[in-house]
C-alpha cells in the first residue's frame, strides 16, 4: 500500500508541476472576494449562520482549485456544486431556526432546485431574472449535477483526469463553473444583506456589474 501512496504522491507533484499559473491566480483572486464577503457577514452580525457557510464555500472553492489545478475535473464541479448548496441552503432555511441548525449539524436536505425557484419566485422579478438569479443558477446547479453522476460522459472526463494534459476546453469550462457558483452566491448574498458592505466586490462580476447593480437596485 505504501508504494501505490508513493505513486499517488509522485503523479500529485507531477501535475502541481505543470498547473497553469494564470487559473492559480484567477482562481486565488474569486477565493479572496469570497474570504472578504465571509468578513462583511460575520462583522454585520445580521446572519452568523450565513457567516459559517459563506466560510465553507471559501473551503469547498479551494477543494475545488486544487481538483482543478490535478485536472481531476469532475472533483471541482463537485466542488462548485457544494458552493451553491451550502449557502442557498442556509437562505432557504432562514426563517426555520431549528431546521437550519440540525441541517447545519449534519441533517440531509433535498430537492435544491425546487427551492431555488420556490425563493426567486417569492423576490422581485428583476432580482429573479438578473444575471446570476433563478436561470443561470438553476441551470448552473443542474450542468453540476450532471457533472459528478456516473455517467459514461463522466467515465470519460474522469480518464482525461488522470493525464498531465487534460483537454483545455473542460479545464476552461469547469472553471468558469467554480466562479459561476461564486458569483451567484455573491448575487443573492448582496439581495438579501442589502446593506452589507464588500470592498471592490464588482470585481466578482467583472463583465455583468452594470446588469447586477441594475437588477439589485445598487
Amino acid at each position: 500500500m505504501g508504494g501505490e501512496l508513493s505513486k499517488i504522491g509522485e503523479y500529485a507533484i507531477r501535475c502541481w508541476e505543470h498547473r497553469d499559473r494564470a487559473v492559480e491566480k484567477r482562481l486565488d483572486d474569486t477565493a479572496h472576494m469570497l474570504s472578504r464577503a465571509v468578513a462583511a457577514v460575520d462583522a454585520s452580525g445580521q446572519f452568523p449562520r450565513l457567516a459559517d457557510a459563506l466560510d465553507e464555500a471559501v473551503r469547498q472553492l479551494e477543494l475545488g482549485s486544487v481538483a482543478l489545478l490535478m485536472n481531476v475535473t469532475p472533483l471541482a464541479a463537485d466542488a462548485a456544486r457544494r458552493i451553491l448548496e451550502v449557502v442557498f441552503f442556509t437562505i432557504f432555511l432562514k426563517d426555520d431556526p431549528q431546521k437550519l441548525a440540525s441541517w447545519h449539524a449534519g441533517a440531509q436536505e433535498f430537492r435544491f432546485t425546487g427551492r431555488l425557484k420556490a425563493f426567486y419566485d417569492a423576490s422581485p422579478p428583476a432580482v429573479a431574472n438578473g444575471p446570476f438569479g433563478l436561470a443561470m443558477t438553476d441551470s448552473l446547479y443542474r450542468t453540476l449535477s450532471a457533472s459528478v453522476h456516473a455517467n459514461p460522459t463522466i467515465w470519460n472526463e474522469s480518464r482525461d483526469g488522470l493525464k498531465l494534459a487534460a483537454p483545455l476546453p473542460t479545464l476552461a469550462a469547469r472553471e468558469e463553473m467554480l466562479h459561476d457558483a461564486v458569483r451567484s452566491v455573491m448575487y443573492v448574498l448582496l439581495y438579501v444583506l442589502p446593506d452589507l458592505e464588500i470592498d471592490d466586490v464588482e470585481s466578482v462580476f467583472p463583465a455583468h456589474w452594470p446588469s447586477v447593480k441594475g437588477a439589485l437596485g445598487i
